[in-house]
């Protein structure tokens, strides 16, 4: 996969936060999707998100409202020299919910993703700003 952009917060992949005016190889998720392809990519506001075909997202860039989907938010996990609310390099989604089901679609929001799973069931994480209910 490739990427190019202002690399806010790293968004772009490479494990930096410089901008990219061409296209350069994105190394985030790499290691966790070694071995498996990828299946669908989705972009949130300043974060990417993919999934392989083993069923894994990987996740990075802005995380101030924990919408990587590790379980963390702010200065958690950041890469040396990113600023505080970013992850420059993929993180793994882990979630008890998700075991032994597959994912079915995903679709990154502003500061938010969902996820629908193959018992239909939907998960959500990240921060909803504006409910109606």
């Amino acid at each position: 996969m490739i990427g190019w952009g202002g690399n806010n917060g790293g968004t772009v992949g490479d494990g930096t936060i410089v901008m990219r005016c061409s296209p350069v190889l994105v190394t985030s998720g790499r290691g966790v999707l070694a071995n498996s392809n990828i299946f669908m990519i989705g972009a949130g506001y300043m974060s990417m998100h993919i999934l392989g075909e083993n069923g894994v997202i990987v996740s990075w860039g802005y995380n101030v409202d924990w919408q990587l989907g590790d379980g963390t938010s702010g200065t958690a996990g950041v890469t040396s020299g990113a600023s505080a609310e970013y992850k420059t390099t993929g993180v793994q989604v882990v979630n008890t919910l998700m075991a032994g089901k597959s994912i079915t679609k995903m679709s990154p929001g502003m500061y938010m993703t969902f996820v629908l799973l193959s018992d239909s069931t939907m998960l959500m994480w990240g921060y909803v700003y504006f409910i109606d209910s």
